[in-house]
């Protein structure tokens, strides 16, 4: 059981409801981004790369100060509806940023935005882990599937319908999709009034600066691993959206491709307590790694619209290992006390992965340009895979296993 006494399971209904918003408000931003810049600004590749990679530095960054300010200061909670705040602000600024200052105020724009963006997904991971305690913790993709399934509804059904209404109204196609995200954070703050005292109770953590973690041989390489699946994975986002534009495949193909993969995400998310029982988190986070690298090798061949959406399955045990397992192999190795920290660092290391992804994605699509541009795209899927090949040997190979998954 999930909840137990009313006011135990208002405070859980409000976690899966916050976690539903949130995750539907993300689906309106994050893979959207690369076909507004190139299909609606038309940026050049150097400027894709420019933007996606220092708005990634600024998370980068500030990482450790969202997961200080929570274990330290603020609590999760009261951080979380912060992050949540400066979002919606940012994002209106970001919205209309280039219309106003072109490409110099889109930079800035971005980077103010990406700071609070990245916050938001460790602290909602935090809030859940500590909702279910230890000794529940197993449980965790059952509340994080909800997040899974409002991602899909919100790429396949109300995604397409904001970017037809804004072509409709004369606008860039992606401005009602971003707006329509503010909305969505602004639910996400309404639901997180619950009860703290159904939360484990937290005690400030003893240690004196955050790369205690780095130092930790095991975690190293975790963080290591992490950071490499996320250069493959975020090159391959990065220009996935502007390789089915130039294909001349529809919104609706996009959004398709969202959904089966999300699909997948779904079905493994609910029963992964299962398949951690099973193989381990370690193996878990490894197989999905693997699979990143399969999907990237197998677009850089494959180019039929079928093909491109039987790998799309592929997104969905990928997802599971970078953040799913991930988080809870992290919870098994790291103190309470230190939760949102850590968390906040696994971001660290995939954000730091994504910077670098792009900046390659950039310059590789660059190298291959006397190719047709959905060519260009086409050929350097093979070294986006390649990151997420070295992840899974690294995280197969070298990770110690975690404590028994109950």
């Amino acid at each position: 059981m999930l909840f137990g006494a009313d006011d135990h399971k208002r405070t859980g209904l409000l976690v899966i409801a916050s976690t539903w918003f949130l995750y539907c408000g993300q689906s309106c931003v994050f893979p959207h981004l690369t076909r507004y810049y190139d299909l609606d600004l038309h940026l050049s590749d150097w400027q894709i790369g420019i933007m996606m990679a220092l708005t990634s530095l600024g998370a980068v960054l500030m990482q450790p100060f969202w997961g200080v300010l929570s274990d330290r200061l603020l609590g999760r909670t009261k951080t979380l509806r912060l992050a949540l705040t400066f979002n919606i602000v940012f994002l209106i600024l970001f919205t209309f940023s280039y219309q106003i200052g072109g490409f110099a105020l889109l930079l800035p724009a971005g980077v103010l935005f990406f700071i609070c963006y990245s916050a938001s997904l460790p602290l909602n991971s935090a809030i859940i882990l500590s909702y279910l305690g230890k000794s529940r913790r197993h449980l965790f993709g059952r509340i994080r599937v909800a997040g899974s399934i409002s991602f899909t509804v919100g790429m396949f059904l109300l995604c397409p319908t904001m970017v037809g209404l804004s072509l409709s109204w004369g606008l860039y196609g992606r401005t009602l999709v971003f707006l329509t995200a503010c909305v969505l954070y602004v639910f996400t703050i309404s639901c997180t009034f619950w009860d703290e005292n159904h939360f484990e109770k937290h005690q400030k953590p003893q240690f004196k600066n955050f790369m205690m973690f780095f130092r930790s041989k095991n975690l190293g390489i975790f963080y290591l691993s992490i950071f490499c699946v996320s250069i493959g994975a975020s090159a391959g986002i990065q220009y996935i959206g502007p390789y089915i534009g130039h294909r001349g495949l529809s919104e609706r193909f996009f959004s398709s491709i969202w959904l089966i993969g999300v699909g997948v995400e779904i079905l493994l998310t609910y029963n992964l307590h299962h398949f951690a029982r099973r193989f381990g988190l370690k193996r878990t986070i490894a197989i999905g790694f693997a699979a990143d690298f399969i999907r990237w090798f197998g677009l850089s061949l494959l180019d039929a619209p079928v093909w491109i959406l039987i790998l799309s399955v592929m997104h969905g045990p990928s997802v599971i290992g970078m953040f799913f397992a991930s988080a809870m192999y992290l919870d098994a190795k790291c103190e309470e006390s230190v939760r949102s920290t850590a968390q906040a660092l696994l971001y660290f290391s995939f954000v730091s992965g994504q910077m670098t992804g792009y900046i390659l994605a950039s310059a590789l699509v660059d190298h291959y340009g006397y190719l047709p541009r959905a060519d260009a795209i086409q050929s350097s899927f093979f070294w986006f895979g390649l990151f997420s090949f070295t992840a899974s040997v690294i995280a197969g190979t070298f990770l110690p296993k975690e404590p028994r998954t109950q």
